[in-house]
């Protein structure tokens, strides 16, 4: 449910549900269509081929601490048979932890405001992120390829956050669909983000 405005360039949206940033059915990693809903702020800009996402929401509060999700990502697709996409989520909490104003901003990223000390809280412990790369890709006789890579909170200092027992992550989700019929018409229909 919510509220918002669209047009053939710019959708903007309240609501309460969920986000699902990602290429294929069933293998998302990041962000699920099968997550509890939250309320978020959304507005996206559509310019010929290429289309970009913010959003802006709030997860919950558990004892006294705040938690709040961000992303941002474009996308790129030739309207045909190629979906590619770039993404950035983050999550960032802590104890009665405002809404982060330097989170606000459409085209910062999480690691350049942690690095820059922009966010309303110090040190490094309050929030994560996570790059996606997405690509879905219609191929002849209907054979689709979908694909996610994900790599969970960058580490620029290896050594020092090593010892500290922390580290970056990957992921991967790759899906292939053979159709049961050749049907050389079909076009890309699904989104990613």
């Amino acid at each position: 449910s919510g509220l918002g405005y669209q047009n053939s360039w710019l959708i903007l949206q309240w609501s309460r549900g969920r986000q699902n940033w990602s290429a294929g059915e069933d293998i998302q990693l990041a962000l699920s269509e099968t997550s509890p809903s939250y309320d978020y702020g959304l507005i996206v800009f559509r310019f010929k081929n290429i289309k970009a996402c913010y959003f802006h929401g709030y997860l919950e509060r558990k004892a006294k601490f705040n938690r709040y999700i961000n992303g941002r990502g474009i996308e790129w697709t030739n309207k045909k048979s190629v979906v590619l996409s770039l993404s950035e989520i983050a999550i960032y909490s802590g104890e009665n932890r405002p809404l982060d104003i330097a989170y606000l901003n459409p085209i910062g990223s999480h690691l350049e405001i942690e690095m820059n000390e922009r966010q309303n809280q110090d040190g490094f412990s309050g929030g994560n992120g996570a790059w996606q790369i997405s690509a879905d890709v219609l191929l002849q006789y209907n054979v689709r390829i979908s694909g996610n890579l994900l790599y969970d909170e960058y580490t620029i200092d290896k050594d020092h956050d090593m010892e500290k027992g922390e580290g970056d992550s990957k992921a991967f989700s790759i899906r292939v669909e053979l159709p049961l019929t050749h049907n050389k018409t079909n076009s890309m229909k699904k989104k990613m983000i």
